[in-house]
């Protein structure tokens, strides 16, 4: 069984944070328009449940250490820099990615130059065209 530590569900505008189950169930009955939900477990074993349950739906995840990040599959940040690009009439300008998880190769894969942090696992490094 995975032991979770903190959920936490994102929407436009406000977040919601939450350690109680009893106050997940509640909360998720409610009719939100959610953006993204962060899983926190409380350690990295605990992941393989969740990774292998979300295996059966249309989204994306991204898993960093005790962390997941979910979205629907056509959210990500690669998606929202090249919307917004696009809407502020920046095509010919030069953009810059910095990123530390897997999550990020998305915005690497549209930017113009990535980053990537010491701090990053060995596959994000190599992801970002400069580590510093």
């Amino acid at each position: 069984m995975c032991n979770i530590k903190r959920i936490t569900f994102y929407t436009t505008n406000k977040y919601y944070e939450f350690s109680n189950e009893s106050k997940i169930k509640k909360f998720i009955k409610k009719d939100l328009d959610l953006t993204s939900i962060c899983i926190e477990a409380t350690n990295k074993m605990d992941m393989s449940d969740i990774y292998f349950y979300l295996n059966k739906f249309n989204l994306n995840f991204c898993i960093n250490g005790t962390y997941i990040d979910i979205t629907e599959e056509s959210v990500n940040k690669g998606y929202a820099i090249s919307e917004l690009k696009r809407k502020l009439n920046l095509e010919k300008c030069n953009i810059y990615a910095i990123g530390d998880s897997e999550n990020d190769f998305s915005m690497f894969d549209v930017s113009d130059i990535s980053f990537s942090f010491n701090k990053a696992n060995e596959i994000v490094k190599k992801r970002g065209e400069h580590c510093s």
